[in-house]
């Protein structure tokens, strides 16, 4: 029963309920001389960077322990083959140059398109592809694996579609166990909760806040209390009055 718990467990806490599997324990900021590097590794809904995204969210509430860095691209895919390979971005190159303790992967959404998920038998081996890569930095990352959102049926993106995704959700489960590593259930987290979206595919502010809530639980053990710190205020610099001679 001990090493059960250990390989599979459910954290139900009243409004959020996540899954996580794998051995990996919450992290602990303190056996690092250093803030722990994060890198958010995703498509669009990892890449944005305005205030509300996750990653901003995610942020503000690890606070100076951690150091998150975005490596989101916009419409990436998973699978090698699909219209937009994430491993062919820049972003991916600079994921692996990041020296990351811990890495998150959220991808799948994209390959859920018709075009791309025609090529689903690819989709395993190009996960266990993805991940060993990070696994083979000296950095040795933590690296945690997520079930994309839902996609709304009302989805302002016919082409990415909730059928496929969940196509994904028992692959993602074989990749973790075979791989070894955690896997954060952010579909589970955002299942038919259609006023987290803007678009039924892409989050709003709040939906990326449930995002980030769940991944915090994941990384650190603990659900986050309270509301999520809003952005610090922007600093106003005051305008030099020019002199004569620069008029």
């Amino acid at each position: 029963m001990k090493l059960f718990l250990n390989l599979f467990c459910v954290v139900l806490i009243p409004g959020l309920t996540t899954l996580f599997a794998g051995t990996v324990p919450p992290i602990d900021p303190a056996r690092y001389n250093r803030p722990v590097i994060l890198a958010c590794v995703g498509d669009s809904i990892t890449a944005d960077r305005g205030p509300w995204g996750y990653p901003t969210q995610l942020s503000r509430m690890l606070k100076d322990q951690w150091e998150v860095k975005n490596f989101g691209v916009s419409g990436s895919t998973l699978m090698k083959k699909a219209n937009k390979p994430y491993q062919n971005q820049a972003a991916f190159q600079e994921a692996l140059a990041s020296k990351a303790d811990v890495v998150i992967i959220m991808l799948g959404t994209n390959d859920s398109k018709p075009v791309n998920w025609a090529k689903k038998d690819q989709f395993v081996e190009d996960y266990k592809d993805l991940i060993r890569q990070f696994k083979a930095l000296e950095s040795k990352p933590v690296i945690l694996i997520a079930k994309p959102p839902y996609v709304s049926r009302k989805s302002d993106k016919p082409d990415i579609n909730e059928e496929g995704v969940r196509d994904q959700l028992p692959m993602i489960d074989k990749i973790a166990a075979e791989e070894k590593v955690s896997v954060v259930d952010i579909h589970g987290a955002t299942f038919e909760k259609n006023a987290l979206f803007r678009d039924g595919v892409h989050p709003n502010g709040n939906g990326a806040g449930e995002i980030a809530r769940t991944f915090y639980l994941a990384l650190t053990g603990k659900a986050f209390e309270g509301p999520i710190p809003t952005p610090p205020p922007k600093s106003k610099t005051p305008v030099p009055t020019p002199t004569p001679a620069a008029l």
